[in-house]
């Protein structure tokens, strides 16, 4: 092991004072400023293209998404609030499909609902719904009038579509 490493060690030194001093030294003076000017400003340039205009770049896109996140976490703090307060205490009023469809509408989310079906159920009333490619402010507008109505939902899975800003959802809703 010790052999490696000294080959290693002596190995760049020595190829340095075959190959490339004997070289270097037969450049004329200009040539010599060239090659010396060039060893200064290449790593110099690797530096600033390779790792600090990329990072400024990254940085400056993060800052910019900065405000979007942010009045998103206020709106799932404050729904979360709610939720923790217990939410809505009254019972919804009339039709369940008629109660989400009209906050559907309402949340400009309407287009983006797939499937609507009533669900068995013993007592109550029981449905299913699928929002595909959704904004996730407006769906997160439409769960909120919802929950304003009375209606719980039994469960609720949502998937992120391809990271911009849609989602698919698929959720039950129910009413006592």
């Amino acid at each position: 092991m010790r052999a490696i490493l000294v080959n290693v060690t002596r190995r760049p030194g020595e190829l340095w004072r075959q190959h490339v001093l004997p070289r270097y030294q037969q450049l004329q003076q200009r040539e010599r400023r060239l090659v010396m000017g060039a060893a200064v400003v290449l790593p110099l340039l690797i530096v600033v293209f390779g790792l600090w205009l990329p990072l400024r770049d990254k940085a400056a896109a993060i800052n910019a998404a900065m405000p979007e996140l942010q009045a998103q976490l206020a709106e799932a703090k404050s729904l979360a609030a709610r939720v923790a307060k217990g939410g809505v205490a009254k019972a919804a009023q009339g039709d369940l499909l008629s109660v989400v469809d009209a906050a559907a509408r309402a949340s400009n989310i309407r287009q983006f609902i797939t499937r609507i079906k009533p669900q068995p159920m013993g007592n109550g009333q029981s449905a299913l719904l699928q929002l595909r490619k959704a904004p996730y402010a407006d769906a997160v507008r439409f769960f909120g009038q919802v929950a304003s109505q009375g209606i719980a939902t039994e469960r609720a899975r949502i998937t992120d579509v391809s990271g911009n800003g849609l989602v698919d959802v698929d959720i039950t809703f129910s009413s006592q």
